[in-house]
């Protein structure tokens, strides 16, 4: 469930919706007016997200991951206490700090799941995208976890799959957070 009805999401932000509908949906889709609401009070300390919604990108180079990184799982550590408890305003209106059950945590591999149980407090919603499927949170963080030239067992396709992004960002209903070594898309 992607929250699609009549070619409508009803749960994603614009911003992010419009990625998914360009990148998958050949700009079928888009977001119901309400969900233009949803926003994320960043602090304006914040060092890794710097704005409200839509999809933002973390570089963390590293060097000799496939399946696993802890450089990462620092990182997504560190958006996590960042974001934690800062108002976040849903589609209808209503403003609430965000808590733990308001993320999900996704990556390619159960070793960076693994990674992530050990970085993450206890009861953070972690899985691979499949475990996600059909969810949704205010926020998604995913790592991809690979180093540059080290792609995992099932290779860079694998990671960038178009359709595992689609159901790993889709997940997010206001920010979507990629942590991944930039060097990999490029």
């Amino acid at each position: 469930d992607y929250g699609i009805f009549l070619g409508e999401s009803r749960r994603m932000h614009p911003a992010i919706c419009g990625f998914i509908s360009e990148s998958i949906y050949e700009g079928r889709l888009s977001a119901h007016p309400s969900c233009e609401r949803q926003a994320v009070d960043i602090a304006p300390t914040a060092v890794h997200v710097t704005k409200p919604n839509g999809i933002s990108f973390i570089n963390v180079e590293h060097d000799g991951n496939t399946q696993r990184s802890d450089e990462e799982a620092a990182r997504v550590r560190a958006v996590y206490d960042e974001l934690i408890g800062r108002p976040f305003t849903d589609r209808d209106g209503v403003v609430r700090p965000l808590g733990l059950n308001d993320f999900l945590f996704v990556a390619p591999y159960n070793a960076q799941v693994r990674a992530l149980q050990e970085t993450l407090p206890k009861g953070a919603r972690i899985g691979s995208v499949d475990k996600f499927q059909g969810q949704q949170a205010p926020v998604c963080v995913l790592s991809l976890c690979s180093s540059f030239g080290e792609y995992g067992s099932r290779g860079l396709g694998f990671i960038l799959n178009r359709n595992r992004m689609n159901v790993a960002i889709s997940r997010a209903q206001c920010l979507a957070v990629v942590v991944a070594d930039g060097r990999i898309a490029g």
